[in-house]
């Protein structure tokens, strides 16, 4: 994505797909570890370029700050989300950051409230990106089910994600819900544990540790 990103920043240097260029090279720096400022920098960039980019722009700031770890943000970024047609993009987010916030009332109350969106994720995940995120939300909500004990059913709905990051190459949601799981092994059933351990052995795992 980076290398694409800047070949097609290096072709324009106005309107929209430059704006798009720049949007898609923050999203790689993220994670290829650059700093969240370069990151910040970089969506002030595009932000510039028309209202319509100025608007995703704060929704990515805000995006960005809960992916460095500033979950602070978790409020001001649902209020950006609200009343959008995409709000499904961001839910996962919010939701993860409550949990581990410990605000788990806060997400009872955004899983209660947002449910038929939840629900439409899951029914229309035929598309890449609602695919996607449905696969984040299946994560912050195992993790969420995990922090609420309500085990082992959050366990296994963890190895399920963990199952399914692998088979679409999710390298850092696979590892995050194996480090999920061993932080609440003790409340695993039999067989949650012999899926773990085949989890443990498959060839890419090894590969990565």
């Amino acid at each position: 994505m980076l290398y694409y990103a800047e070949r097609l920043e290096n072709m324009v240097n106005e309107g929209e797909y430059f704006a798009r260029a720049l949007m898609y090279k923050s999203f790689a720096l993220a994670r290829l570890g650059s700093s969240l400022e370069e990151v910040l920098a970089i969506t002030a960039q595009y932000a510039q370029v028309n209202k319509y980019f100025a608007d995703i722009a704060a929704g990515n700031r805000f995006a960005s700050f809960l992916d460095f770890g500033k979950l602070e943000y978790a409020d001001e970024y649902l209020a950006w989300l609200e009343d959008r047609e995409d709000i499904y993009v961001g839910l996962p987010k919010v939701l993860e950051a409550y949990v581990h916030l410990n605000r788990l009332e806060d997400a009872k109350r955004l899983l209660d409230w947002y449910k038929h969106i939840i629900d439409d994720m899951a029914e229309k995940n035929d598309l890449w990106l609602k695919q996607k995120m449905h696969l984040d939300f299946r994560y912050a909500h195992a993790l969420y089910k995990c922090e609420t004990l309500l085990l082992p059913e959050g366990l296994n709905d963890l190895l399920n994600v963990a199952n399914a990051s692998n088979q679409i190459g999710n390298v850092e949601r696979f590892k995050k819900c194996l480090l999920i799981y061993w932080k609440f092994r003790h409340h695993a059933t039999p067989d949650q544990r012999k899926i773990y351990i085949q989890l443990l052995s498959i060839k890419e795992y090894e590969e990565i540790s």
